[in-house]
């Protein structure tokens, strides 16, 4: 085990540390970190602890995002948290993993963004695929598939960060309405549109 790290084996659906430790360390800076792992520990004690020796490039269940996200959203009192909170850190992400600082989302139309956010989930998570449905002039109809259902927020990181690499480009009107799927089902379907 990494010197004060924590690795654990996992099966089904996973998430790379990097994202959980993100995650946590920008929501702490809004709301606190005990306050945020407080409300982790309201409803897994054991997943609070946990969080706080997540190693970067190890992998972990993906309900300790499901669990992070509900604390975000009980944490700042807002439904739509988790979303906002995705659209405003995915560009930050989409540069680490498209080819670092060089790759500007500015400089890249919508849908070669859409299309590169797959590689992007990859590098995030396992055992989840995307794959554009059909394209359009300013639309583009994406669908995300899990190897198992996935906690209903979590789907949120999906439609925020979606969301905010595709406005990182300078498009307006940028909206992203579900299709069919999310919620405690194994797929998300979402319409990407732009003007």
């Amino acid at each position: 085990m990494p010197a004060g790290g924590l690795v654990v084996t996992v099966r089904g659906v996973q998430v790379r540390g990097m994202l959980l430790n993100g995650v946590r360390r920008h929501a702490a800076t809004r709301w606190g970190e005990d306050a945020l792992l407080g409300a982790v520990a309201v409803h897994s004690p054991g997943v609070a602890k946990a969080l706080r020796g997540v190693v970067d490039g190890a992998w972990y269940p993906v309900g300790w995002l499901g669990w992070l996200d509900r604390a975000i959203v009980d944490t700042s009192g807002m439904s739509d948290a988790v979303r906002e909170f995705a659209r405003e850190t995915s560009e930050v992400a989409f540069r680490r993993f498209a080819g670092g600082a060089s790759i500007a989302p500015s400089l890249l139309r919508p849908r070669e963004v859409l299309d590169r956010s797959a590689g992007l989930l990859v590098e995030t998570f396992t055992g989840i695929g995307s794959r554009a449905v059909d394209d359009g002039e300013g639309v583009q109809h994406r669908r995300f598939d899990a190897d198992e259902p996935l906690p209903a927020l979590v789907w949120d990181h999906f439609r925020g960060g979606l969301a905010g690499v595709v406005e990182a480009t300078g498009v307006g009107s940028v909206r992203v309405e579900d299709v069919i799927g999310g919620g405690d089902e194994p797929f998300l379907e979402v319409r990407v549109s732009w003007r």
